[in-house]
C-alpha cells in the first residue's frame, strides 16, 4: 500500500503546491494525518523490539517528515529500533542523541537540497565524529549520492525496502568486521 497508494500521493500533493490554491494546505493536512497513522503504528509492538537501534532523523532544513515516518516503519518491521527525533534535526543532536541511546547508526531524510555546506562540511563532520555508519535517504540521496559517498556516509536511495536491506546488509558486514 504504501508504495502504490502513499507514496504516489504524496508526490502528486507536493508537486500542487505551486499549481493550485490551497495545495499547501492539502499537504499540510495529509502530511499531519498520516504523521499521527505512521506515529502509532511505529509505537505499536516497539517494546518487542530487539535488534540494532537506530537514530533517525530529517536532515537540517527538512521538514517533511512523512518519508523519515515510513523508513521508520519499514525499518521497525524488519527487526530495527528506530529512535525517532523528527524535522530539521541538527547533525550535532544526531550524534548527542546516538551516543545517549547506544545506536548502531544514524539514518538522515532529506528530500530538499540542503543548504550549502551541510553535505559537503556538515555530513562530513558528523560521520567524522561517529563510529558507526550513517545514512541518507530520500531524493537528496540520488541527487547528491556523490556528495554523499565523498563525505563518508552512505545513500540508500528513495524506495524503502531497498533501504532496509542496504542497511541491514551494511550493519552486518560492520558487525562481523568488529
Amino acid at each position: 500500500m504504501t508504495r502504490r497508494v502513499v507514496l504516489p500521493l504524496l508526490e502528486r500533493l507536493g508537486a500542487r503546491w505551486e499549481e493550485i490554491d490551497g495545495a499547501i494546505a492539502e499537504e499540510h493536512f495529509f502530511a499531519t494525518y498520516l504523521r499521527s497513522k505512521l506515529g502509532a503504528r511505529l509505537q505499536y509492538r516497539m517494546r518487542y523490539a530487539s535488534g540494532p537501534r537506530l537514530v533517525i532523523a530529517c536532515a537540517p532544513g527538512e521538514q517533511h517528515e512523512v518519508g523519515l515516518l515510513l523508513f521508520a516503519l519499514e525499518a521497525r518491521n524488519a527487526g530495527f529500533r528506530p529512535v525517532l527525533l523528527g524535522a530539521d534535526t541538527p547533525f550535532a543532536d544526531m550524534a548527542i542523541a546516538l551516543r545517549r541511546s547506544g545506536g548502531d547508526g544514524i539514518v538522515i531524510s532529506s528530500s530538499v537540497d540542503p543548504h550549502d555546506g551541510v553535505l559537503e562540511r556538515d555530513l562530513r563532520e558528523l560521520v567524522s565524529s561517529v563510529a558507526v555508519p550513517v545514512f541518507v535517504g530520500g531524493a537528496t540521496s540520488v541527487r547528491h549520492r556523490r556528495t554523499i559517498t565523498t563525505a563518508g556516509a552512505i545513500p540508500l536511495g528513495m524506495d524503502l525496502e531497498d533501504g532496509v536491506r542496504l542497511l541491514a546488509t551494511t550493519l552486518s558486514s560492520e558487525e562481523r568486521a568488529t
